[in-house]
């Protein structure tokens, strides 16, 4: 028997399931149950293919909205990652290499609480990366 797999990153929000799919559910990885045949070892090869391609992609962007917050933006990575990050040092690393674009909006600013939005720059991302830029924490 022979067993091709590909990963696809998919943002939650455009995740339709048709009738087939009424019992699906969502796992946190940790959590999933015990899978037939060799996809076990398929679905642990696809995270760690996942935590490799997060330094060489914008792998956090795809799976985000089009506009997110710092917040969003860290959780994803330590969720992939499985690690936990300073809060300050994560935002200060990903603003210092340009690849966010701050969004402004109309939501009132209360002091520090209201976390500012941003968007993925795609064009400072690829400068980047042409020059040999990978992400590492």
């Amino acid at each position: 028997m022979i067993t091709i797999a590909h990963y696809a990153l998919v943002k939650l929000s455009e995740v339709k399931a048709d009738t087939d799919a009424d019992k699906a559910e969502w796992f946190v990885l940790s959590d999933a149950p015990s899978l037939a045949f060799d996809h076990d070892k398929i679905l642990r090869d696809a995270f760690y293919r996942l935590k490799q391609d997060i330094h060489f992609q914008p792998v956090g962007f795809e799976l985000l909205p089009d506009v997110f917050t710092l917040p969003q933006l860290q959780n994803l990575y330590e969720s992939i990652l499985e690690v936990k990050f300073d809060r300050r040092n994560f935002a200060n690393k990903m603003k210092h290499f340009g690849m966010l674009s701050e969004v402004e909006d109309d939501t009132p600013r209360h002091g520090t609480r209201t976390p500012i939005k941003y968007r993925f720059d795609k064009e400072n991302y690829d400068r980047l990366k042409a020059k040999g830029f990978q992400l590492e924490f």
